[in-house]
C-alpha cells in the first residue's frame, strides 16, 4: 500500500485522492451538520431557561424571585424546569 506522499521515480510527489467511501462519509456528515445548524430554535422558553441557568451558575442557588420579567420583577417565582 502506498503512502500518501510517496515519491515516484522522477522525484515528483504523487498525491492520492480520498476513496469514494470517504467522499460519501464526508458528504453524509456535512448534510447532518448543515441540517442541524439550519434547524431554527423554536419560540419557547429556551432563552428564558438559558438566562435562568446562567443566573443559577453565577449565584449557586435556585432563584426565589422573578429577575427577568417586566411585569412581575421581584415577585415570588417557582422555576420548575430547573428542579
Amino acid at each position: 500500500m502506498k503512502d500518501l506522499t510517496e515519491p515516484v521515480a522522477d522525484g515528483a510527489i504523487e498525491l492520492r485522492f480520498p476513496s469514494l467511501d470517504h467522499v460519501w462519509l464526508a458528504a453524509g456528515l456535512a448534510v447532518v451538520l448543515i441540517r442541524a445548524l439550519a434547524w431554527p430554535i423554536v419560540p419557547s422558553d429556551f432563552w428564558w431557561q438559558l438566562a435562568y441557568g446562567r443566573w443559577i451558575v453565577e449565584h449557586g442557588s435556585i432563584p426565589l424571585v422573578d429577575h427577568f420579567s417586566y411585569t412581575r420583577a421581584g415577585e415570588a417565582y417557582f422555576d420548575q424546569p430547573w428542579l
